[in-house]
């Protein structure tokens, strides 16, 4: 059997617990086991969340057992994904696990920063600079060119269709 990380800001969010079920009924009887970061770990251990370093510990250790990372990457707190997420999916990557995303928001990153006015825009429609002179990647993804090269799907049932699909 398969086991799944499932990162994502969705454990800050009011019914976590029905998100976790919605995961387990998509991948039931599918040989995919979901593990998310607040499980206990195979040996019991439950997370402790007296600190941050013992936090990371513990999610690092799942990902560590995990084969495959579903991470949703909607933007949290602005116009990117959660910055917690993001660092599981480059220690996921750089451990050579399978990396799969999803979003809430498929906008492409710089129409979102236009939209927001945080980017200026000449009289053809171009933009290369948010308005502190800063490039900004345009690859019409709707995540920074790092994540973008990774399956991005619109929806957690489309994820979990894909990773499905990989494993037939």
């Amino acid at each position: 059997m398969k086991q799944i990380y499932i990162a994502g800001p969705w454990v800050f969010r009011p019914k976590a617990e029905d998100f976790k079920a919605d995961v387990r009924s998509l991948l039931h009887g599918s040989g995919m086991d979901p593990v998310f970061p607040t499980d206990c770990l195979s040996d019991g251990t439950a997370m402790d969340v007296s600190c941050a370093a013992a936090i990371q510990a513990h999610c690092l250790a799942h990902l560590d057992a995990c084969d495959i990372i579903l991470a949703e990457v909607s933007p949290w707190y602005g116009h990117m994904p959660d910055a917690g997420t993001v660092f599981e999916i480059g220690y996921a990557a750089a451990k050579g696990k399978d990396v799969f995303l999803w979003t809430n928001d498929d906008t492409p990153l710089r129409d979102r920063l236009i939209a927001a006015d945080l980017m200026e825009v000449n009289a053809r429609g171009n933009g290369t600079d948010d308005r502190d002179g800063n490039l900004v990647e345009d690859f019409g993804a709707p995540v920074n060119a790092m994540l973008a090269v990774y399956p991005t799907c619109r929806s957690l049932r489309e994820a979990c269709e894909a990773i499905l699909g990989m494993a037939n």
